[in-house]
């Protein structure tokens, strides 16, 4: 071959090996949109998957996308593993929702092996720098949790005991997480009071009506029993147990845990702390004395001055009567008025809703339909709301 004809069969070549690479760069790209081709390529690249749970209507999530793409270090940390974006409305975003137990709370990432066995998980976002340090945590160890598990059962450490609890608290499975929480306790020995941290992932069992309230009751009085050590959490503690007790009807028991919290709380000079003591002295006068009268009085002089002039104000005071079943007349007045103020498809879909729910507690059920087609109307996300919906219409 002559030199013009080697010359040119060197240009061709190249032009295939450039076109090549551009064409496989490209097929890369596009084989990480669905979850499927996501661990195909995790297979050929020894890179994790990590799956990112959204929705379009979440504030968090928007902030993720737009320091994904515009933040170095987040950039830098992406490209250690085959990342996957998925909407929990739409697609096979759906069923892996489902499937990984993803929750309401969002975005929710979970990392796993090209095999789907997942490796961590956390939730949320927050700013690049906790979301590195969750994205590290979580490739530091590529154990998965099944082996997790099987190496728990054999050599039990206070490590596992803890990532276990924490992950299975996050993938709302109860009961296994406070299995875990008990065995962290045993291996931790008396160094360390995880009395409150038990307490915690029981109420969440109870809520969810995994175990009776009586259940609750023991994991309560087991923290009351270390007062010393848990006095910052008996405010949290006392308010727990009345949102546990209303929703499943057991307001009668809860007097020596207000009477606790309280207490705990009477000396407290930050707002939050304020806040949540005049909570629970109305509660204490709505479900010990029996007063709810007494209750709203209260709980109406801990809003402040001018708070029937400050619609934010009073549509919390309207959720704070639904929940407690009572004054439900004025509690419909208030948030009437605070939804006809409410600008916004999604802030006045959530003024309706509430409303809705009000309506339907006073009997009025054909409001409430009414106005929860208006609320799924303009915010047809609220797919949860749904389900609500059908059930008035059903007359359940």
């Amino acid at each position: 071959m002559n030199k013009g004809g080697r010359t040119a069969k060197l240009l061709e070549l190249t032009l295939f090996v450039t076109f090549l690479s551009l064409t496989t760069s490209g097929l890369l790209a596009q084989e990480a949109k669905t979850f499927d081709d996501a661990k195909t390529v995790s297979v050929r690249t020894g890179k994790p998957v990590l799956l990112e749970f959204n929705r379009d209507d979440c504030e968090y999530c928007q902030e993720a996308k737009k320091d994904q793409q515009s933040v170095p270090a987040i950039k830098a940390a992406l490209d250690k593993v085959v990342h996957i974006s998925l909407s929990v409305l739409q697609g096979e975003g759906t069923q892996l929702s489902e499937t990984y137990k993803v929750g309401i709370y969002y975005p929710v990432f979970v990392l796993m092996n090209a095999e789907g066995k997942v490796i961590s998980r956390w939730t949320g976002y927050t700013g690049a720098d906790r979301f590195i340090a969750s994205f590290n945590q979580a490739m530091a160890d590529r154990t998965t949790v099944d082996e997790r598990i099987a190496r728990f059962r054999k050599a039990p450490t206070v490590a596992d005991a803890f990532f276990l609890a924490e992950y299975f608290t996050q993938t709302q499975e109860y009961l296994t997480a406070r299995e875990y929480v008990r065995e962290l306790q045993l291996l931790q020995g008396q160094g360390l009071d995880l009395s409150f941290r038990y307490f915690s992932v029981t109420a969440e069992a109870v809520w969810n009506s995994l175990l009776p309230f009586d259940s609750l009751v023991i994991a309560a009085d087991a923290v009351l029993a270390k007062k010393s050590s848990n006095t910052a959490n008996l405010g949290m503690l006392a308010q727990m147990m009345g949102n546990v007790a209303r929703r499943t009807g057991h307001t009668n028991r809860l007097e020596k845990y207000l009477m606790a919290g309280m207490e705990a709380t009477a000396n407290r000079k930050d707002k939050d702390g304020i806040d949540l003591h005049r909570d629970l002295l109305a509660d204490y006068a709505l479900h010990v004395f029996r007063d709810s009268a007494e209750a709203i009085s209260v709980r109406k002089q801990s809003m402040g001055d001018g708070w029937e002039k400050d619609p934010a104000r009073y549509f919390q005071f309207g959720e704070w009567c639904l929940r407690r079943n009572i004054n439900l007349g004025e509690a419909e007045y208030y948030v009437r008025l605070a939804t006809k103020q409410a600008t916004g498809d999604k802030f006045r879909a959530s003024h309706l809703r509430l409303l809705a729910e009000i309506c339907y507690a006073r009997g009025n059920t054909s409001e409430a339909v009414r106005l929860a087609n208006e609320s799924l109307a303009l915010d047809p996300t609220a797919v949860w709301f749904e389900k609500k919906l059908d059930d008035w219409r059903a007359g359940r």
